[in-house]
């Protein structure tokens, strides 16, 4: 595993509990190269006769950029609305190109 190389993981979360995972990493790492972005991302709909209002594009899931190192990717799995990091359990796989 090289280090200081951040990639893109998945993290698999409780139903609406994506912001508090979120915030817990920011919080851990804030002052930490080992972690970058943390996002939940969202989109802008417009329901007729409203205003716009934020929906979660991915519902249950926070995209996080890191390093592949297990101390973090341990931290990660021991949050407690933490389901587990997307792909093989021992490692995680970071998101392709694709």
């Amino acid at each position: 595993v090289v280090m200081d190389r951040k990639e893109w993981y998945v993290v698999f979360t409780r139903s609406g509990k994506e912001e508090q995972v979120k915030k817990y990493i920011e919080e851990k790492y804030a002052d930490d190269g080992r972690v970058g972005r943390v996002v939940v991302p969202y989109e802008e709909v417009v329901e007729e006769g409203k205003a716009k209002k934020p929906k979660k594009l991915f519902p249950r899931y926070v995209f996080v950029e890191m390093e592949p190192r297990y101390d973090v990717f341990s931290f990660i799995r021991s949050l407690p609305d933490v389901i587990w990091i997307i792909g093989d359990p021992e490692e995680p796989q970071p998101l392709t190109e694709e």
